[in-house]
């Protein structure tokens, strides 16, 4: 019984104690389909309206609550966003964010924002749901961006939707080692 419950304390350390793996918040946004289509003639393929800004960014822990503007571009530390025909992510050396910027609610839960992501000089994704809610996405030839050949599309209306995953690791491991402890108590019984 005595390592059974040691046992179950060395999993809860290691799950979620300051000391154990680092915590990482993910953060989901989906926005709504695109209204607005505007088509240059230098790139090949289109926008369309069943496309939509979606994307993540991760942070070292959960925003706190009733933050206010936050600027909190140089916490994150992954990002992916995509609108249908571009993805700008942390991953590629040309992506980057120009901008991250919430407000929290109470419970911690973003209620408004702004993020501005490049790739390069040819693309760009923004969304922001502070005075006026927004999504817009631009594509342009590379090395030639003359805002007539521009591919654009764009949202404004309702806010999109941001979630809050938790920690896929947390929950797994401690799930295997509550299993582990059923089985040790079967076995010792």
């Amino acid at each position: 019984m005595r390592r059974t419950f040691l046992l179950l304390a060395v999993i809860c350390l290691v799950a979620g104690a300051p000391g154990g793996a680092a915590a990482i918040a993910v953060y989901s946004y989906q926005g709504s389909n695109f209204e607005t289509i505007i088509d240059g003639d230098e790139l090949e393929g289109t926008y369309t309206t069943d496309m939509r800004v979606t994307g993540f960014f991760t942070l070292e822990e959960p925003l706190a609550p009733d933050l206010s503007g936050e600027f909190i571009t140089l916490s994150v530390q992954n990002f992916s966003f995509e609108d249908g025909r571009q993805q700008i992510a942390s991953g590629d050396v040309e992506s980057r964010i120009s901008e991250a910027i919430v407000s929290t609610d109470a419970d911690g839960e973003i209620s408004q924002w702004r993020f501005l992501l490049a790739r390069g000089d040819v693309g760009l994704i923004s969304t922001q749901g502070f005075t006026v809610v927004s999504d817009t996405a631009s594509l342009c030839a590379p090395g030639s961006c003359d805002p007539a050949e521009l591919d654009i599309a764009s949202f404004s209306g309702d806010n999109g939707t941001w979630t809050l995953a938790p920690e896929p690791g947390t929950g797994a491991l401690l799930s295997l080692g509550l299993g582990g402890v059923a089985r040790r108590r079967r076995r010792d019984a």
